[in-house]
């Protein structure tokens, strides 16, 4: 009952976008983690975790932009409807891909509007694009997509070679 219920302040602390109760809680979950003999996890969570408790020091601009729950992205305005933002990419993701494919969405005029929408609402493209300086617009591109290193322009509606 122990375990689940810290999974359930894990999910609480993400969706409410509360960063001193997502740190709590993960530090938490680490003896399970470690229990339940998640390798991976095991390795990498004690790395994260001294990793954000140190933001404070040695990067007190991000640990700000973090504690005022920016650690998280929000697709409404709704109270606890935050998530996660690797969650957040793979929506985006399936949205983008859809049936047809992001090669039949760059002809749709509805769709870019839409892609252009979800850009706009990200609290944290400002502070992602300043931190990344490889991430930079084309003339010509209405969307930017960073996936990981890479980042796709998709071009704006007439200017797409044909």
């Amino acid at each position: 009952m122990e375990f689940e219920l810290t999974e359930l302040h894990f999910v609480k602390a993400n969706r409410t976008a509360c960063f001193d109760l997502h740190l709590e809680t993960l530090e938490q979950l680490l003896p399970w983690i470690f229990a339940l003999d998640h390798t991976n996890y095991a390795r990498d969570l004690p790395i994260h975790l001294r990793d954000m408790y140190s933001l404070k020091y040695m990067h007190p601009a991000v640990h700000k932009e973090f504690t005022e729950g920016r650690f998280v992205g929000q697709k409404t305005h709704r109270n606890f409807s935050c998530l996660a933002l690797d969650q957040m990419h793979e929506q985006l993701i399936c949205t983008i891909k859809g049936d047809g494919g992001i090669i039949d969405r760059k002809e749709d005029p509805e769709a870019l509007r839409r892609a252009r929408c979800l850009r706009e609402q990200n609290p944290n493209r400002n502070l992602l694009e300043s931190e990344i300086s490889a991430v930079t617009a084309s003339p010509t591109a209405d969307v930017n997509i960073l996936d990981g290193t890479f980042t796709v322009q998709a071009p704006r509606p007439g200017t797409a070679s044909t």
